[in-house]
C-alpha cells in the first residue's frame, strides 16, 4: 500500500514538473527566442557526413597549353617552358617552374636544365618532382628532385630499353610508395615500371584492346584502363591475365589509392575497386556544398585525407589567361552545413554559348552558406519562344521563378504590368558609385531600378573620315547616304530604319509610365521618308565599318583598320550600343526576395566582377583590372601574344570613352518580342512596299501603339 502511495506521489510530481517546463517553453517562445537553427527538425544533415569543397583560383598570364608539360600536387603547380633569351634557345635551356596553388601567378624557377626534351613531368605528395627526358644523344633519363629543386638521383637508359617507343612516353604516374610507371598509349600499349630509386624493373604488355591510361588503386595496385569502348575494362599491371569489367562508364579515370579508382562521370564522382567490382558514389557535382563543373575537371588525386581536383576554364578572349581552379573536398559533420534555401532563376537560353549564367550561379553557390540558386531552363524539345511566352503568362499571374533573365522578353510591357520588383531600396545596400554610369542607367525601367547587369559588350561604327560625333544623328546618316556608300554590304530599307531608330529608338517616342506615344511628329516622319529613298549596293569603298567589341583584343583588331571611332547615329548625337549577355530582374511575386537579392548583389561584388573575363565587367575597379590584365608587352613570359600589338594608355582612354557614351538596347527590339516593334515592323513594311502613304502609316502606328499602352 505504501508502495502505491509513493508511486502516486511521484506521478503528481512529474505532472507538476512537466507543467512548469511547458509553461517555461511558452514564455520563451513568446519572448521571441528562436529555436536552435541546427536542431534535428531544422537540419536533417546533423550526424550525416557532407562533402564540402574549397576553391582556389590561379589565373595564368596565357593559356595552359603554352607549357610543354605540367603537374600538380596539393601545394604546387609545376610547368615546363623554354628560356626565352636568344642564346638560351640556341643552347636549349629550359626551366621547370613552380607556383603555389593558393597564390597569384608569379612562378619561380624550380629546376634549370640544359639540353634534351622533357617528355614526362610528375609530382608526388612529398613535394618531389620527376622528369623523364630524351637526351641530346637520343638516349633517355629519369631524374628525381626534392622540394628545394635539388637532384636526388639521375638514371640513364639506352634507347633499346624502350623498344623504339621511348619518345612516345608522354604520361605516367607516381605511386604512393614512390614507384614510377610510364606508358605508351594505344593498341598493344606497353607499361614501363621503375623502382622508387629509378631502377628499370619491367615492361608490361597491355591486355586491353587499347591502353588509355594508368591509375593507382587500393593495396598499391596499378591498373590500366580502356573506357571508351563498348564496355569499360580495367587490367592490373603485373597481375593475372584477367581483366575487370566496370559497371559504370566514366568520362575520365584517376587514381585514388586507398579510395580505389576515381571514376569521373557526367553527374559526379565515383570510386571503384576492380578486384571486388564494388562502386560507390562519393558526390554529385551539383551537391550543395560541392558545386564543381564536372566538364572542367582535368585531374584528380587523393592526399592528406582530402580529394584534390584541378579544373581548367579556358579563356574565351585573347589577352585573358586561362584559369586553373584547385579544389579540395573532404567530408564534414552536417551540423555545420544545413540545407540551403532555394532561389530559382529562369534561363531561356539554356544552350546559348554566349550566356555565362551557369558560371555565375556556380560561383555564387560556392560562397553562399544560406542560399542556393537553381536554374530553371526549358526542356530540349521546347522552343525558346514558347518557353518565354509561357514564362510571361506565369509572371502576369503572379507565379514563376524568383529571378528572370529577361533577354528577349518585353521588359517595358511587363514592367508596366508590375511583374518586376523595384530594386531601388535594395540598391541602397550596394556601393553604386563603383558601377559604371551607363550600366546604372541601363538597369532602369520607367525611371526605376529594376535590372541587374553583370557584364556587357559594345557595338559601334568606325568611319574612314573624321566626323563630329555631336552631329551624328539619323538625319545626318540619311543625308550622307545620298552622297556615298556607307556600308560594304547592302542594307534593306527596314534594316536602315532600325539603324536610324537607334538603341533607344522606341523609348524616344514612347513614355510607358504616362502611357503615351509620339510617332506623329516631324522626326519620325523624316526618318520614314529618308529610309523609303534608301538605296545601297555592295562596295569595297565603304565609309563606315561595323564593330563589335567585347575585349581589348577586339579593340586592337579594329584599331588596326586605321579608322575613326564614331558611334551609331543617335537622336542626341553619336552613341554606342550596349549589349549585356545576361540581364536579371526579380519577380515581384517572389517569396524569397532576400535570397534573390543576395544573388543579384553578389553579381556586382568585386569578387564576382574580377572573375568576369568573357566580356567587360560593370564595376569601375574591375574594369580597370580587366584592362591591366590585358596589357601584354612584347616578349612577356608565359604567353603566345607576341605580334598582337600593344595597348597604350590612349587606347584605354578611347575604350573608356566608348563605354561612357554607351546606350542600352533592349534585346526585345532584336528578337521581335516587343509588341511595339511588331507594330512598327508591320506598318513600316507596308509603307516601304507602297501599300500605304506616309500619313496613313504614321496614323496607324500612333493609334495601335496608343491602344497597346492603354491596355497595359
Amino acid at each position: 500500500m505504501s508502495m502505491f502511495r509513493d508511486r502516486k506521489r511521484r506521478n503528481v510530481k512529474c505532472r507538476i514538473v512537466c507543467g512548469i517546463l511547458s509553461a517555461l517553453l511558452l514564455v520563451l517562445n513568446s519572448c521571441g527566442i528562436p529555436e536552435n537553427p541546427n536542431s534535428p527538425v531544422d537540419n536533417p544533415n546533423i550526424g550525416v557526413s557532407i562533402p564540402v569543397a574549397e576553391f582556389y583560383d590561379l589565373k595564368l598570364s596565357g593559356t595552359l597549353d603554352y607549357f610543354w608539360r605540367y603537374a600538380i600536387s596539393e601545394d604546387w603547380f609545376y610547368c615546363v617552358s623554354r628560356k626565352r633569351e636568344p642564346g638560351a634557345v640556341q643552347r636549349n635551356i629550359w626551366y621547370v617552374y613552380r607556383n603555389g596553388t593558393h597564390s597569384i601567378f608569379e612562378p619561380e624557377i624550380y629546376i634549370e636544365r640544359e639540353g634534351g626534351i622533357p617528355l614526362v613531368l610528375l609530382a608526388d605528395s612529398e613535394e618531389n618532382c620527376f622528369l623523364f627526358c630524351q637526351d641530346d644523344n637520343g638516349e633517355f633519363s629519369l631524374e628525381k628532385y626534392d622540394a628545394a629543386g635539388v637532384m636526388q638521383w639521375h638514371r640513364g637508359y639506352a634507347t633499346s630499353r624502350f623498344q623504339d617507343v621511348g619518345d612516345t612516353l608522354t604520361d605516367g604516374i607516381v605511386t604512393k610508395d614512390g614507384r614510377i610507371f610510364l606508358y605508351a598509349y594505344g593498341e598493344a600499349g606497353r607499361v614501363f615500371a621503375f623502382g622508387a630509386e629509378g631502377g628499370f624493373e619491367e615492361i608490361y604488355v597491355s591486355k586491353l584492346d587499347v591502353l588509355e591510361g594508368l591509375a593507382e588503386g587500393k593495396d598499391d595496385k596499378v591498373y590500366g584502363y580502356y573506357v571508351t569502348g563498348e564496355i569499360p575494362v580495367f587490367w592490373e599491371v603485373g597481375g593475372e591475365e584477367e581483366t575487370f569489367t566496370c559497371p559504370i562508364t566514366p568520362l575520365q579515370v584517376f587514381g585514388g589509392h586507398e579510395d580505389g579508382i576515381y571514376l569521373c562521370g557526367k553527374g559526379g564522382l565515383w570510386r571503384y575497386d576492380p578486384a571486388t567490382g564494388q562502386t560507390e558514389r562519393m558526390w554529385e557535382w551539383e551537391d550543395e556544398y560541392v558545386q564543381i563543373d564536372g566538364d572542367h575537371v582535368t585531374y584528380i588525386f587523393r592526399e592528406n585525407e582530402k580529394v584534390h581536383l584541378l579544373c581548367l576554364r579556358s579563356s574565351v578572349l585573347i589577352g585573358q589567361g586561362d584559369v586553373l581552379t584547385f579544389v579540395s573536398v573532404d567530408f564534414r559533420d552536417g551540423q555545420d552545413y544545413p540545407p540551403k534555401q532555394i532561389v530559382t532563376v529562369s534561363n531561356a537560353r539554356n544552350n546559348d554559348s554566349l550566356s555565362h549564367m551557369d558560371d555565375m550561379v556556380r560561383l555564387y553557390n560556392r560562397q553562399s552558406k544560406k542560399y542556393r540558386v537553381v536554374i530553371v531552363a526549358p526542356q530540349e524539345e521546347t522552343a525558346r519562344s514558347d518557353y518565354i511566352g509561357t514564362l510571361q503568362l506565369q509572371l502576369i499571374r503572379g507565379e514563376g521563378p524568383d529571378l528572370i533573365d529577361v533577354q528577349g522578353m518585353d521588359v517595358d510591357g511587363l514592367a508596366a504590368k508590375g511583374v518586376f520588383e523595384d530594386l531601388t531600396h535594395y540598391y541602397e545596400r550596394v556601393d553604386t558609385e563603383e558601377i559604371l554610369e551607363p550600366v546604372r542607367e541601363a538597369g532602369k525601367v520607367m525611371g526605376r531600378d529594376m535590372m541587374v547587369i553583370p557584364s556587357f559588350s559594345l557595338e559601334t561604327l568606325l568611319s574612314r573620315e573624321e566626323m563630329e560625333p555631336t552631329e551624328w544623328t539619323p538625319a545626318r546618316f540619311l543625308e550622307l547616304s545620298q552622297k556615298k556608300a556607307l556600308f560594304r554590304s547592302p542594307m534593306s530599307q527596314m534594316e536602315t530604319f532600325w539603324y536610324c531608330m537607334g538603341a533607344k529608338g522606341i523609348e524616344h517616342f514612347v513614355d510607358y509610365e504616362k502611357r503615351e506615344c509620339h510617332f506623329n511628329c516631324e522626326e519620325f516622319c523624316s526618318v520614314l521618308e529618308g529610309c523609303a529613298q534608301w538605296e545601297s549596293e555592295e562596295t569595297s569603298d565603304e565609309l563606315l565599318i561595323r564593330a563589335y567589341i567585347n575585349s581589348t583584343d577586339m579593340f586592337l583588331a579594329y584599331k588596326n583598320r586605321k579608322a575613326y571611332w564614331l558611334g551609331n547615329p543617335g537622336w542626341n548625337g553619336a552613341e554606342n550600343q550596349f549589349y549585356p549577355t545576361d540581364v536579371f530582374v526579380m519577380n515581384s511575386a517572389s517569396e524569397n526576395k532576400e535570397g534573390a537579392w543576395d544573388f543579384l548583389a553578389y553579381l556586382l561584388t568585386r569578387d564576382m566582377q574580377d572573375r568576369i573575363d568573357w566580356e567587360f565587367p560593370v564595376r569601375k575597379d574591375s574594369l580597370e583590372q580587366f584592362f591591366e590584365s590585358s596589357y601584354i608587352e612584347q616578349g612577356t613570359e608565359f604567353n603566345y601574344y607576341e605580334g598582337y600589338g600593344v595597348l597604350t594608355q590612349e587606347d584605354f582612354g578611347t575604350m573608356r570613352g566608348l563605354i561612357e557614351h554607351a546606350v542600352y538596347r533592349d534585346s526585345a527590339l532584336i528578337s521581335g518580342s516587343s509588341p511595339i516593334r511588331l507594330i512598327l515592323y508591320e506598318e513600316v513594311g507596308m509603307y516601304f512596299a507602297g501599300d500605304a502613304t506616309l500619313e496613313e502609316t504614321v496614323e496607324k502606328i500612333q493609334n495601335r501603339v496608343s491602344i497597346y499602352l492603354n491596355e497595359l
